[in-house]
């Protein structure tokens, strides 16, 4: 039986696929690689595949994952293998889960970790602030400046909040787009809340960028909602999860706004009274 007879027989919807597909006998010989030039360990290979579902190739430093399952063709077993780069793995979740322009997280994950917070499982979440928060006059600085320099501009600000988050275990940081960025902050005061969006402000105010040899200035605006009785939070379905994260960044905005119209580069809280239900 030839290896593209197996092929056809098994794996036709595999072909174009970015993976490596490896097929070997019942004497564990290989008789069929595919792309499997890059793979140079192929001795600790077989018996990876063999024994478990990871694999090292000592030579190269590349992890790979192996799916393995057995068929039997005219009488005769064969183990067909499935082998991902699991580097490569990574590099697609990180992709999918970051933005790509500032390395923070994308909005979708950014929503995701807001619901997993309201929903609380651990119970270990006292209150929740969410922080709305983007550049004054962004448009403007692209017109005059170009994208490009929008686009660093928006890097160096994404880098002032990543040194922010490497100081706070319950600060995370996410681009939701364009140039706004949502702040997640847990289990801390309103004054802890209002302290660390000033110095995070200020960090900004103070920055220049310079892009072909042109300085640029910039500030933000900021509005703030704290949830304080999230721990009270009752769900009955999936949709009362969207319904009060949608509360949350609706109170959130609304004191964004308010911080525009105050003549923007300020921080503004959305009234602690009106709480979530």
């Amino acid at each position: 039986m030839g290896s593209n007879e197996i092929l056809e027989l098994i794996i036709t919807n595999l072909k174009n696929c970015d993976k490596y597909i490896i097929i070997r006998d019942q004497n564990n010989n290989i008789i069929f690689p595919r792309d499997i030039d890059s793979i140079k360990d192929i001795e600790s290979l077989t018996k990876s595949i063999k024994n478990g579902k990871e694999f090292k190739d000592k030579k190269t430093g590349n992890n790979y994952l192996i799916k393995s399952n057995n068929f039997y063709y005219n009488g005769n077993q064969y183990t067909f293998s499935i082998i991902e780069n699991n580097n490569k793995l990574k590099k697609i979740e990180e992709k999918l889960k970051y933005d790509e322009t500032t390395k923070v997280l994308n909005k979708d994950s950014i929503m995701q970790v807001i619901d997993n917070y309201i929903l609380n499982k651990d119970n270990d979440i006292s209150s929740l602030a969410i922080t709305v928060c983007d550049i004054d006059f962004f448009k403007k600085i692209n017109d005059t400046y170009s994208h490009l320099a929008g686009d660093e501009v928006l890097k160096l600000v994404a880098k002032v909040f990543k040194e922010f988050m490497n100081k706070y275990d319950n600060f995370i940081v996410g681009r939701f787009g364009g140039d706004e960025f949502v702040f997640i902050i847990k289990n801390m005061s309103s004054t802890e809340i209002n302290l660390l969006i000033n110095d995070i402000k200020n960090k900004i105010e103070n920055i220049e960028i310079e892009f072909n040899n042109k300085k640029i200035s910039i500030t933000m605006s900021f509005g703030i909602y704290i949830a304080n009785n999230i721990d009270n939070f009752k769900f009955s379905s999936f949709n009362d999860i969207i319904s009060k994260r949608m509360d949350l960044f609706n109170f959130a905005d609304e004191a964004l706004y308010e911080s525009k119209n105050k003549g923007r580069n300020m921080i503004t809280i959305f009234p602690n009274e009106k709480n979530l239900e």
